[in-house]
């Protein structure tokens, strides 16, 4: 897991101007407070919209055992985040009703949450190849 989360990591740097570290929530083998996710910003210029949508259209057309988005991030909406969408969509929806930013897993059931965690887990790699592909056809 932690390898293939590198990868995702350089396959952004690879492909975009990257301005802050790739932050990854995730231990393996450590039960985990957080949903398997990434943050990161990329430098602004005049490419950094349309590298946003390069990004979201990868990002979202994948087709894994989870749907994923790609956006701003909470609480601060400063860095953007790859997310299964399920666990952002319930962060989301709770923020909206309660005006507080809840992580996913005192949203979710213990078993909810293990169980997209591991499909998180099960996603990644596919994730990572996909969006080489995708990054390569779109930034050539």
């Amino acid at each position: 897991m932690k390898q293939t989360q590198k990868k995702i990591t350089e396959i952004l740097i690879d492909y975009f101007s990257v301005q802050t570290n790739c932050g990854l929530i995730y231990t393996p083998g450590c039960k985990n407070k957080q949903i398997p996710s990434l943050y990161f910003s990329l430098n602004e210029d005049e490419n950094t919209e349309t590298h946003h949508q390069i990004i979201k259209e990868g990002v979202e057309s994948f087709e894994g055992n989870l749907q994923w988005r790609f956006g701003k991030s909470y609480p601060f909406r400063i860095n953007y985040e790859i997310i299964p969408k399920v666990a952002r969509d319930r962060m989301d929806q709770h923020y909206e009703k309660n005006n507080k930013y809840t992580g996913y897993m005192k949203l979710a059931s213990e078993e909810e949450f293990r169980m997209i965690t591991e499909l998180t887990i099960e996603d990644i790699s596919n994730l990572a190849h996909y969006l080489d592909r995708f990054f390569q056809e779109r930034m050539l």
